[in-house]
């Protein structure tokens, strides 16, 4: 549904890679308000697009290579509105080879973020509203302010101060070598730094920013980025016969994620007839994880259509993450009715004991306790299970991050700035 309020013409930046920005783009043509989407690299040719849905592009390229590609770009989205920036994007690509990223970790990506920041200045002309995503707004951030439009920067993690000294202080604790590409990092710290106001996706990233860069807190925006509610959706059929008790993990399976606390949880977890079930691409960790003496079943990334029957039929999802922004997998395990173990740093609404439980953070005993508590208690479990489906409805509705994006941006004029939202 589509708010009367003044429309301000928008300009979205979203950088390379895939972010969250093209359904933000997608949510303002929605709304009518969309004046570019500025991208890498984008798919816009419909018959090539029809070549990698079908068998034959998928046994010639690969199902893999197909769907990568297929993924830059977004469904109802006018490509007449957008710009695609491809340059950016080849240079981040040679980063991501194992000899970049031993010896010059960070370089190329911040590379292609001030290349990114420089070519798409001369597309933010005519906008009221430059929303770019943090780290590639550099240079375009100067030329839209120097038309007289206002700068929102998008920014779903901590703060890098506190992602640099959390992971530093974790590498350190499990003998592993410090990933922090610093040059990355400050791209996205300067964006953070000269934005008009900060659009953000959860308190926890709002406090971060507050405490390392001492900002107001009329000058950052909290607002989560939806999830499909039918697809994401407890199961409807009622089981013929006892399940086991699953316990699900999905993300990255590496150290910001805390996935060797979960291990570590379930090592000391005797109950039978109890699975653990990661789902994700093991990062920094493989050493511990095959040294692990914990079971668990071990799955590569899902396809959204498979990975919500996961969801559906497991009994707890755990996510016990040191680090992040608003775990969107939360929002897709509370969307289909599961009880949630996690901790205060993982973003989530996640409220102690009524959608789930929140534990510290590196506390194997806490987890452990939490997961038997649940599996000792069903009744219960039932209860976190109505009460996270009518979180998710709530909070995750699409419609509920097209309204507030809309008002946010009618807010967003020189001198005038919202308060943060609860």
């Amino acid at each position: 549904m589509s708010i009367s309020i003044n429309r301000p013409s928008v300009v979205v930046s979203n950088g390379c890679h895939r972010f969250h920005m093209y359904q933000t783009a997608l949510a303002c043509q929605q709304e009518g308000v969309l004046k570019k989407f500025i991208a890498g690299g984008y798919l816009r040719n419909d018959i090539f697009i029809k070549f990698l849905k079908s068998p034959a592009g998928r046994k010639m390229l690969g199902a893999g290579v197909s769907k990568r590609l297929l993924a830059r770009r977004q469904e109802g989205l006018d490509p007449s509105k957008v710009v695609a920036l491809l340059a950016p994007d080849l240079v981040e690509r040679l980063g991501r080879s194992p000899m970049a990223n031993r010896f010059a970790p960070g370089f190329f990506s911040y590379w292609s973020m001030k290349l990114f920041g420089w070519l798409s200045q001369y597309y933010v002309k005519g906008g009221d509203l430059l929303h770019v995503r943090s780290g590639y707004g550099r240079f375009a951030m100067v030329r839209a302010k120097r038309n007289g439009a206002a700068c929102l920067v998008d920014h779903s993690i901590a703060d890098p101060l506190v992602i640099a000294e959390t992971l530093q202080t974790e590498a350190s604790r499990w003998g592993l070598p410090e990933e922090f590409p610093e040059l990355h990092w400050r791209c996205v710290s300067q964006d953070i730094d000269e934005a008009d106001h900060i659009l953000v996706n959860s308190g926890f990233v709002r406090d971060t920013l507050m405490a390392c860069r001492r900002i107001p807190a009329n000058k950052i925006t909290i607002l989560t980025l939806g999830v499909d509610l039918a697809r994401f959706s407890p199961v409807s059929v009622a089981r013929s016969k006892p399940e086991p008790f699953r316990i699900l993990f999905v993300g990255e399976i590496g150290l910001r994620k805390g996935v060797l606390y979960l291990l570590q949880a379930c090592e000391k977890l005797k109950l039978p007839d109890a699975e653990l079930i990661l789902i994700g691409t093991v990062a920094d960790i493989e050493e511990r994880l095959a040294e692990s003496k914990a079971k668990f079943r071990l799955l590569p990334v899902l396809p959204q259509a498979e990975l919500v029957s996961y969801y559906q039929n497991a009994s707890v999802f755990v996510f016990p993450s040191l680090i992040e922004g608003s775990a969107r997998v939360i929002q897709e395990a509370m969307a289909c009715g599961l009880p949630i173990v996690t901790t205060a740093n993982s973003g989530s609404i996640v409220q102690d004991g009524v959608e789930g439980f929140v534990v510290p953070i590196r506390d194997p005993e806490a987890i452990r306790a939490r997961i038997i508590e649940l599996y000792n208690h069903p009744d219960r479990r039932r209860e976190m299970s109505l009460a996270a489906r009518a979180a998710a409805v709530r909070e995750f509705a699409p419609e509920v991050y097209h309204q507030g994006l809309i008002r946010l941006y009618a807010a967003l004029r020189p001198g005038k700035f919202p308060e943060s939202r609860p």
